[in-house]
């Protein structure tokens, strides 16, 4: 979607190459020369990794460069520092998953595990185990179409420093809330209750307690639970 929008604003792009260097005459900037790559396999097993094509360098005329480019911090902990005080998370971890989404995990884990050293908060801050989209009841998925953010109008992103994406309004976001499907979560739907052949299954308060004296273990209480918040295992 990003790439997309760039587009309609004019901007070029140049896929799968890598900068070299800089081209200078004097003090003033002539352009940048960049190489070719294609996507090889990780020695480590991971996420395919760029490798230069021999011989396919080609040089960009540009007056100005913007560095965008990722990196690696430089680290240096003096040897007196307590470290158990020091976290480090995100790129800042040797070794780390370069994403957004492994970034934002590692801090909140931290934060938590921090939080709970303070007696702040309380439980596993590794927190549960992740949830299987499969165990989604689609019988009771409502298809609900997703809000499209309204954009500045082309002309004037050309113009500004504004953001583009313009917020949803708060009828928006509520309609956008609700395609949420809580997935792992119960929400007291009582189809657990309801659909129970033998009447194992009870309310109490705003939980759930199953009378394994009665529970034959057929399932339906687990097959009909819309958000996979049931465990079925056998014993």
């Amino acid at each position: 979607e990003e790439y997309e929008e760039a587009v309609k604003e004019g901007v070029e792009f140049i896929f799968c190459a890598s900068p070299l260097r800089l081209e200078r005459d004097g003090e003033d900037l002539r352009g940048v020369w960049f190489v070719r790559t294609r996507m090889a396999k990780s020695p480590s097993g991971g996420r395919p990794v760029p490798v230069a094509v021999p011989g396919s360098e080609f040089f960009v005329p540009a007056s100005l460069v913007v560095v965008a480019t990722g990196g690696s911090p430089r680290l240096s902990i003096p040897a007196e520092a307590d470290r158990s005080k020091i976290v480090l998370v995100g790129d800042a971890v040797p070794g780390a998953t370069r994403t957004v989404t492994h970034a934002i995990a590692a801090g909140r884990r931290e934060a938590l595990r921090i939080l709970s050293q303070w007696g702040l908060v309380k439980g596993d801050s590794e927190g549960g185990e992740p949830f299987d989209p499969a165990a989604v009841n689609p019988d009771y998925v409502v298809s609900l179409p997703r809000v499209r953010a309204r954009h500045l109008p082309l002309e004037k992103r050309r113009k500004t420093f504004e953001e583009v994406v313009l917020p949803l309004t708060p009828d928006e976001a509520w309609r956008e809330a609700l395609r949420c499907l809580s997935c792992g979560v119960c929400n007291g739907c009582d189809n657990c209750r309801t659909f129970c052949p033998d009447g194992a299954v009870r309310k109490e308060g705003d939980k759930y307690v199953v009378d394994y004296s009665v529970c034959k273990g057929c399932g339906i209480c687990w097959t009909e639970c819309p958000r996979g918040a049931m465990r079925f295992e056998e014993e």
